[in-house]
């Protein structure tokens, strides 16, 4: 029954995981729309996605402390239930001001959700099999998130107008959760008893170092920052990018969209398989290298439409491929503990592109009237973390695998 219910909470996080983003990031396929139906600019519109990514991002460090200290299932429920009910009340249109406070409180929503999602993994599946497990959470999550983004959106917005998508998909969120607090269970990790399943208070511990003074998460992070910037880019601008430049419809552009995100799908599985028999680390120096050389590629042949479909996917490929295992990470850096504390940090670190890419992206396409900009600063930083990965190393040589 163990072995059974394992697979099911993977299958929880993993929908929670598409609903989620799947809700919240269908805003870019509607962007031109939002943008005539509200009389804003492409700033105005990106700084919706920036706004939310920044509270997300900073929400999750917070979040790894309240999931230690009350539980995964509080902190997730919570979490999805904010969402739900800011996406719903932004698709009101109340003064701009006002939605960009309701974009920013979807993202604690989504900060709360995150860590959650993966402490339930990592909860149930051994620290072998963690690699794998994760490439599915992300693999799966990805295949619902393209769902919803680059087929249910349009059609959402042909028929409904642009709040159609913000007011019918986040039912699916108040659906998920009636699901998971009727059917959720976590394991008691030995030697531990299983308040944190049950949502109560844990009993204070001995004080241990900070995760915020460990040099190995913060040098992990950067690298996972490093191949957002190329994800951040695609995701925001690569819709309009689809309509403007190639003249595609709102379901075509959306569908184009779904070639980029829908290489996650594999990618992220492949990419737990591979990290379970090289190391995790070093499927994100390979993404890092499959995502620069996409990008490097793709400024000379995107405008080559008999070339679209085989660049965007593997553009797609490669941050999806390193995302997969990526948090498998935290257990070699800290001791378990420090686990779900570890995994917000690294989250936020990994994320923080989003907090200046979309409004940097804006203003560039407002300046220079051209995607190209944005698409060389998308090639250059995944290098970084290629050159990071050889300081990332020594940090988990030295640290000893953790088993449950």
């Amino acid at each position: 029954m163990r072995e059974k219910y394992r697979f099911y909470a993977l299958g929880l996080s993993t929908t929670n995981y598409g609903f989620i983003y799947g809700s919240a990031f269908c805003l870019p396929v509607v962007m031109l729309t939002v943008m005539k139906a509200l009389d804003l600019s492409y700033t105005e519109v990106s700084l919706f996605i920036t706004i939310y990514i920044a509270v997300w991002c900073l929400g999750m460090v917070p979040a790894g402390w309240l999931i230690s200290r009350y539980g995964i299932k509080l902190t997730l429920t919570i979490g999805t239930a904010i969402s739900g009910t800011c996406l719903i009340l932004w698709s009101l249109a109340p003064p701009y001001p006002v939605m960009c406070l309701l974009y920013a409180l979807a993202g604690l929503g989504t900060a709360l959700t995150w860590p959650s999602a993966i402490a339930l993994v990592t909860r149930w599946f051994p620290h072998k099999e963690h690699g794998r497990a994760l490439g599915i959470l992300n693999g799966g999550g990805i295949g619902i998130l393209t769902i919803l983004y680059a087929l249910a959106t349009p059609a959402l917005a042909t028929h409904y107008g642009w709040q159609g998508p913000f007011r019918i998909l986040p039912i699916l969120l108040f659906v998920w959760i009636v699901i998971f607090l009727l059917t959720v269970r976590l394991p008691a990790k030995a030697g531990t008893t299983s308040l944190p399943a049950q949502g109560n208070p844990v009993p204070e511990q001995p004080r241990t170092k900070s995760v915020f003074r460990n040099s190995g998460v913060w040098v992990i992070g950067i690298i996972g920052a490093s191949y957002m910037v190329q994800y951040s880019v695609f995701f925001t601008f690569l819709p309009s990018y689809l309509q403007e430049v190639g003249g595609f419809s709102l379901t075509t552009a959306g569908l184009g969209a779904m070639i980029f995100i829908v290489a996650g799908i594999p990618a992220g599985i492949v990419g737990g398989i591979v990290a379970d028999r090289i190391g995790i680390l070093k499927t994100q120096l390979i993404g890092c290298l499959i995502t620069a050389s996409a990008i490097i590629m793709a400024i000379w042949v995107l405008v080559d439409w008999v070339l679209l479909v085989p660049v965007l996917f593997l553009i797609g490929w490669g941050p999806y491929f390193a995302l997969g295992p990526y948090f498998g990470l935290a257990s070699r850096l800290v001791p378990p503990e420090q686990e779900a504390s570890t995994i917000g940090l690294m989250s936020s670190i990994q994320w923080s592109p989003g907090i200046f890419v979309p409004v940097l992206g804006g203003w560039l396409l407002e300046t220079t009237g051209s995607y190209v900009p944005m698409f060389y600063i998308a090639a250059f930083f995944p290098l970084i973390g290629a050159a990071l990965y050889f300081v990332g190393k020594k940090y988990i040589d030295k640290t000893p695998k953790i088993s449950y």
